[in-house]
């Protein structure tokens, strides 16, 4: 080989100086591409989880068109008729992962299968059409030949963990991500509950209350039904749960991050049927965009101890949100 030719085949080559710069030019690509990728790759689950959202709150208006009664489902534990307890995924979801833990819970009263579920049930064509939950058959949960039926629209593929029972008593960090909201309690998104809270003050019998809080939302279907809030993802329902103990002792709820990366930002579902991706206060039952609470409430049969005056809340009066005259 002439010296001109090896002088080329050299020249061919790359230095480790030019080597090491390539590398550092690619590594810099991919630092600055990396953050645009994970943040579409969001943008394409919280477009996924308000399609969820949307079509669960355009179903829950249709079951309230066709039974004039919204879906809530009360757990006779003792099978004497009368109800124990409700809790906000009893509505709609699956009987979850975690079923074992719940059915041992406060006697079963929050562990409710998938076929008492009143929108799951509906969505699916009704009770007859879903096979009860039951066990493998050595009697016991979490083998391959469990019968359940899961009911994926309820979950939110964002969702990173629960904010409910053992997933969220006595830990410090709350909502560890060990196990999703939708494994735990069958549902990412939970039952709006303030109007159950209208209902509280001088602990009324349950028959009582709920037939006022089904006059809160029959009348709210009336009004703000693109304020009214009838659902939001987990972490938003744990953020107000902090807050209305007792009509007598109310104290702000919290705030918490969201399952989209955004801190007290949730995505929610609207009495007329749509959803949106929105700031919730969750220290307030009242927001710009949202309600949880029918604002122009005055009582039933014309005593207001059967419900709370929402005008007790400073932030109504602050500007921090619309408030209408109760005249």
């Amino acid at each position: 080989m002439s010296r001109n030719a090896r002088a080329v085949s050299r020249r061919r080559g790359f230095t480790l100086i030019e080597l090491l710069v390539v590398i550092a030019i690619i590594a810099l690509l991919i630092s600055i591409l990396l953050p645009s990728l994970k943040n579409a790759r969001e943008q394409a689950k919280l477009a996924k989880c308000r399609a969820n959202v949307r079509a669960i709150s355009q179903t829950f208006a249709m079951y309230f068109d066709q039974e004039r009664f919204f879906p809530i489902s009360f757990s006779d534990t003792n099978g004497d008729g009368n109800p124990e307890g409700w809790c906000t995924w009893s509505w709609g979801g699956w009987g979850g992962a975690n079923r074992t833990y719940w059915k041992n819970y406060s006697g079963g009263v929050f562990y409710v299968p998938t076929e008492k579920r009143p929108l799951s049930t509906f969505i699916v064509g009704g009770p007859t059409a879903m096979t009860p939950e039951s066990p493998g058959t050595d009697g016991t949960w979490g083998t391959p030949d469990d019968q359940t039926t899961p009911m994926e629209l309820f979950e939110c593929p964002s969702d990173f963990g629960s904010a409910q029972g053992a997933n969220w008593d006595g830990n410090p960090d709350h909502q560890r991500g060990e196990m999703t909201a939708y494994d735990d309690v069958g549902t990412s998104y939970q039952l709006s509950w303030m109007w159950w809270y209208q209902t509280y003050k001088g602990g009324r019998p349950w028959q009582e209350r709920f037939d006022l809080g089904q006059r809160i939302w029959n009348n709210m279907t009336l009004r703000d039904t693109s304020r009214f809030l009838i659902l939001y993802e987990d972490p938003a329902d744990r953020g107000f749960h902090d807050g209305p103990v007792r009509w007598e002792d109310r104290k702000p709820g919290t705030q918490l991050w969201g399952f989209h990366g955004k801190f007290s930002y949730h995505v929610g579902g609207f009495m007329d049927g749509h959803a949106d991706y929105l700031n919730m206060d969750t220290r307030h039952e009242t927001g710009t965009d949202y309600t949880t609470v029918d604002e122009w409430y005055r009582g039933w049969k014309g005593d207001m101890n059967l419900a709370y005056d929402c005008a007790y809340q400073p932030h109504l009066n602050s500007g921090l949100s619309p408030h209408r005259s109760r005249g």
